[in-house]
């Protein structure tokens, strides 16, 4: 079988929650970070047949990528990675070294508020908050004003870099919610977003959806 080069992007993300991944059969793929406060679902062209482990994607990926259009060979024990003469078999993880994320669905629960944001509006935020040193990204909600935020919620005297009004909503009570930025790992797309007052915000698309923890000291009046 060939694997698409959005899938292998795909992969190539998702190495940067968790070095490693478990694919299991079927065309949806789960990873979880190691601290377990970000996961991520994707959707893919392709099915998978049998459950197959990578412990170093990093390096899977790069065979991959090695050659043009290779085909892939996905058995029991080990998948091999064909291109012209050249032929690689490389063998499986124990998927008990790997930390699985929970199979069921996550549910969203308490208060739900729920907005769009774009890429351009992530990558210019992310950009903000490297020049200015600036760990956290957050949204706040403002007098029905929701705004997104390149913050230090522990220093109350940093730089802050803002987007005004990515939606307004008559009647929300004032939040804010915080996200460390390392767990800002999604794909550079736009994405719908949803915040529960129980912690979690989740971004999703068509093909991808990111479940992330907010931080303590996150606040939702009314709560």
């Amino acid at each position: 079988m060939k694997i698409s080069t959005e899938t292998l992007n795909i992969w190539k993300s998702f190495s940067a929650i968790n070095q490693s991944l478990i694919v299991n059969p079927g065309n949806k793929i789960r990873t979880i970070s190691q601290h377990g406060s970000l996961m991520a679902d994707a959707i893919v062209d392709e099915t998978f047949e049998v459950p197959f482990a990578i412990y170093n994607m990093a390096q899977f990926i790069a065979l991959c990528t090695m050659n043009d259009s290779p085909d892939f060979q996905f058995d029991t024990n080990q998948v091999i990675i064909q291109s012209g003469a050249y032929e690689v078999s490389y063998t499986y993880s124990a998927s008990q070294l790997i930390k699985q994320p929970p199979t069921d669905e996550i549910e969203m629960n308490g208060n739900l508020i729920e907005f769009s944001i774009t890429s351009e509006n992530i990558t210019t935020l992310m950009h903000a908050a490297s020049i200015l040193q600036l760990p956290d990204f957050a949204f706040t909600c403002v007098d029905g004003v929701i705004s997104a935020c390149a913050i230090n919620h522990e220093d109350t005297t940093s730089n802050i870099y803002k987007h005004e009004r990515l939606a307004y909503f008559e009647n929300q009570p004032d939040f804010i919610a915080i996200i460390r930025i390392e767990n800002m790992l999604m794909m550079l797309q736009d994405y719908n977003v949803s915040i529960s007052s129980d912690g979690i915000v989740r971004f999703a698309n068509d093909k991808l959806t990111y479940w992330i923890a907010l931080e303590q000291s996150s606040t939702f009046t009314g709560e």
